[in-house]
């Protein structure tokens, strides 16, 4: 059974606004072998491709889905393979996930 953890990215530069928390659910075991090799597929990393935010700036609270305009103001695409490929490359872990 795969230990999940969450990926975080949070987004430099926003002016203005509270800075958005991403969150992407990931095998922390398998990402690890996906930073040294990117062959690893993508499904074999990731729990799921839906990208989450906190709802309130920091790395912790409720977590929800962001708006397609959220997703496309920090990443520049609504595409979520190209968003997982970014976090993936970007991001970093933040720790496990209770399951239940």
């Amino acid at each position: 059974m795969p230990s999940l953890e969450k990926l975080i990215y949070i987004p430099h530069g926003r002016v203005n606004e509270h800075p958005l928390t991403m969150v992407l659910m990931v095998d922390g075991e398998a990402f690890g072998k996906y930073k040294k090799d990117h062959s690893i597929p993508l499904v074999e990393v990731v729990d799921s491709f839906d990208v989450l935010k906190y709802e309130n700036p920091g790395t912790a609270g409720l977590l929800n889905k962001p708006s397609y305009q959220e997703l496309n103001d920090v990443f520049g695409t609504t595409d979520e393979y190209k968003i997982v490929e970014y976090m993936l490359e970007n991001g970093t872990l933040s720790g496990h996930v209770r399951s239940s």
